[in-house]
């Protein structure tokens, strides 16, 4: 039944804003405000008629005050400014200053019906603010209000306008209340963040696939000029300059490992979605090893490395995946 009525007030929310421009966070928090102000206002129009039956003037004067002052003031707000942390702050502070002030006039903490058990609902409600700073200065205002009632207890009149009975009757009845809110919004809040985490998680898997999307398009569009500079490597080797020709072959086997470079950034894209499977092969690993090592003799040279590559065998028979081996070489030998 709860989570019903939540339903209810939350689609209710949802119409208020469908076409505003605003982000799933903020569009959150203000249905969170519409919500959390519609069942507050909810509970004290339940106790002004609990106040009205008992004939209990002073309660019924608090109620009306918190009904026309905190709602017409709430919806002033929600037209006012435009963050929504402005709206919820205007509320905390009108909360507190409309409970300590009937408090006061009701002679004080003991002798107020309890009232005082709601000025601790705004200090619960910055917890969706996730600030700091915030938190601790309505946490701070709420608590130097209860100072004041304690200090200027003796100096407050009104002590007798709530009998006995009717002070403890409405003690126990704001304390069901608080406990009540506080059931009800720690779920709703909970769900709130719950979907706020799910469709951060939906957006950061969409961002992630179209970067992804980039980056493989990208890899792809390497191969175009590279063909073309192997191309040309390759008709240079007809040329009859020695030379030339042994520059051409460095080219080419550079050219075709940089090729194998974007293969591997292309394997690492599909290792990151799941999909990168190993093609393992038996055959003799050397030659392939030696092929590999070949790839960064030119670049040796130019930093005046000596270069070699030794096997204690022609042969070593072995399956493996002739790219992944080629691609595990070269990270270690560059």
């Amino acid at each position: 039944m709860r989570f019903e009525v939540l339903t209810i007030l939350q689609k209710f929310c949802e119409q208020q804003f469908v076409g505003k421009d605003k982000s799933p966070t903020e569009l959150a928090l203000h249905q969170y405000f519409l919500v959390e102000s519609l069942v507050a206002l909810s509970l004290v129009f339940v106790l002004l008629i609990i106040a009205t039956v008992l004939r209990t003037p002073i309660m019924i004067e608090y109620c009306l005050t918190f009904l026309l002052l905190g709602g017409s003031l709430s919806f002033i707000a929600t037209r006012i400014f435009t963050k929504v942390e402005h709206h919820i702050l205007l509320q905390q502070l009108l909360t507190i200053g409309i409970v300590t002030f009937y408090t006061a006039a009701m002679g004080g903490l003991l002798s107020s019906g309890g009232i005082i058990f709601l000025g601790s609902a705004p200090v619960l409600k910055t917890l969706v603010f996730k600030n700091l700073k915030k938190m601790i200065s309505v946490y701070s205002l709420f608590i130097a209000c209860i100072i004041f009632l304690i200090v200027f207890d003796d100096q407050f009149e009104g002590k007798n306008l709530l009998t006995s009975t009717q002070n403890k009757f409405y003690f126990g009845l704001n304390l069901m209340a608080i406990t009540s809110y506080i059931f009800l919004f720690a779920g709703y809040a909970q769900h709130m963040f719950t979907k706020l985490e799910h469709q951060e998680a939906l957006r950061q898997k969409e961002i992630n696939k179209a970067k992804n999307r980039l980056y493989t398009n990208i890899t792809h569009e390497f191969r175009t000029p590279l063909s073309v500079i192997l191309a040309v490597a390759d008709s240079l080797k007809e040329q009859k300059d020695e030379t030339l020709q042994a520059k051409a072959n460095t080219l080419t086997r550079n050219g075709r490992n940089l090729l194998q470079l974007i293969d591997n950034l292309l394997d690492l894209n599909k290792l990151e979605s799941g999909n990168l499977r190993l093609s393992s092969s038996h055959g003799n690993i050397i030659p392939i090893l030696k092929d590999t090592f070949q790839l960064q003799e030119y670049a040796a040279k130019q930093k005046k490395l000596r270069f070699l590559f030794k096997a204690q065998r022609q042969s070593c028979l072995m399956d493996f995946d002739v790219q992944k081996i080629r691609t595990i070489v070269t990270n270690l030998v560059s």
